[in-house]
Formats: C-alpha cells, sequence, structure tokens
C-alpha cells in the first residue's frame, strides 16, 4: 500500500493536472477501507475532469460508505445520466436511496436487474430491500433467484435453509 501510494504521489508530482492518479488513489484508498481519504482525490479528478464518470461513481461509493446517501445519489444519478445503461449505477443510486427511504430506490433496483438479469448481487440486494419493506414473498424469491445464479453468503444460506425447511 505504501508503495503504491509513493507511485501516485510521484505519478500527480510529475502530472498535477492528469485526474487519472487521483483516481487512482482514491480507489486505492477506497478500497483499503478509508473512503474519507479518497473523496478529496476523487473530487480533485472530478474538477479536472468533470466528465469522468468512473470517478463520480466511485465518489459515490465513498459517500455510501461513510453514510452520506444523498451526496451518493447525486454522484450515482450523474453517471446514469452520461451512461443510462450502467447497471451498477443504477443499483447504487438504489441504495443511496433506500437508505433514505425513498421508494424510487425499488425502480433503480429493477432496472439494474433488466439490464443484467444475471447479476446475483442485484437480486440480493432488492431482496434486502424488500425483506426491509416487509414483503417476504418478494424477498424471498430474489433471494431464491440470487442463490441461483451464485450469490451466497453466511446470511443467504441460513435464508435458504430455512425457506426448503432445512
Amino acid at each position: 500500500l505504501n508503495e503504491a501510494l509513493a507511485d501516485y504521489a510521484s505519478a500527480i508530482s510529475m502530472q498535477p493536472n492528469a485526474p487519472g492518479p487521483y483516481l487512482g488513489r482514491g480507489i486505492l484508498m477506497l478500497n483499503n477501507g478509508a473512503p474519507e481519504r479518497a473523496l478529496p482525490d476523487f473530487g480533485r479528478a472530478i474538477e479536472l475532469d468533470p466528465k469522468l464518470s468512473a470517478a463520480r461513481y466511485n465518489r459515490g461509493l465513498a459517500f455510501l460508505q461513510l453514510g452520506q446517501s444523498a451526496e451518493a445519489e447525486k454522484d450515482f444519478s450523474n453517471v446514469i445520466g452520461q451512461a443510462p445503461t450502467d447497471e451498477a449505477a443504477y443499483l447504487n443510486r438504489g441504495r443511496a436511496r433506500a437508505a433514505q427511504g425513498k421508494s424510487s430506490a425499488l425502480n433503480d433496483f429493477d432496472r439494474a436487474i433488466a439490464l443484467k438479469p444475471e447479476w446475483a448481487a442485484a437480486w440480493y440486494i432488492r431482496g434486502r430491500y424488500f425483506d426491509a419493506q416487509g414483503d417476504t414473498e418478494a424477498a424471498n424469491a430474489d433471494f431464491q433467484r440470487a442463490y441461483q445464479l451464485g450469490h451466497s453468503d453466511p446470511w443467504l444460506i441460513e435464508r435458504m435453509r430455512n425457506l426448503s425447511g432445512g
């Protein structure tokens, strides 16, 4: 990690107006559990290239991790405006909207699944949304589909066992 950070610092010092090194360093920080440290780099990358959707998408993820769902929603909406078939942006905007209690989250989850129906994580996340809304039947259907598509974690496996009576 320290070597990678040093490499990014070197790249930034050589090309301070290039958004790529800021984006890369931000992603490194985000993936290493430091979303608060990633935000300034994503912001700088966006400042240098306002159309760099990867920076907005990753900043949205950082905002989600920090519990700043309204800010995350704005970034994912921007990405969707630039790339209307970006299923991950729809899924994560849905997560941001759900965190704010917005019913429009379901539309985003539905769109993500329509764009990539084989994406197990999308079915799982929509299932969690249905569960939180008290719609157990819809939640179970989505969990079963997620499981069939290969999504597995201990919680989902246990849920599937309970559904099958085992």
